[in-house]
């Protein structure tokens, strides 16, 4: 159970930076399309675009490595709350054949008469 906690915290975070990058990456683009809008003696490719690019496909590159991380993080939850309830049910068929034997088989062995030769 911790570890499906500390999973959907896992993915929680994920989430959050994912929604972060998202915003710097909305800004340098509105950046780049207000750049784009200048006119044509203004706009030049200078360093600063060419920053601006580069910082947009580093933030392409962050997304898409915190989203597949998010991914696997989801699928790790998702496989644990599956073992979880397979042990449950396993749990649950042990307990039952317990009380079987200790409910139902233990009345019929006290009902035998055995003698030891």
């Amino acid at each position: 159970m911790q570890q499906a906690n500390d999973m959907l915290r896992n993915i929680t975070r994920l989430e959050k930076a994912i929604a972060e990058k998202e915003g710097f990456m909305a800004l340098a683009f509105t950046r780049l399309g207000q750049r784009a809008q200048r006119s044509a003696v203004e706009r030049t490719r200078d360093e600063v675009e060419t920053k601006l690019v580069a910082e947009v496909q580093e933030l392409r590159d962050n997304v898409s490595v915190l989203q597949e991380m998010l991914s696997e993080a989801q699928a790790s939850l998702r496989y644990l709350l599956k073992t979880q309830i397979q042990l449950e049910e396993e749990i649950n068929i042990k307990a039952n054949t317990l009380k079987i034997d200790d409910v139902d088989c233990m009345t019929l062995r006290q009902s035998m008469a055995f003698y030891s030769y």
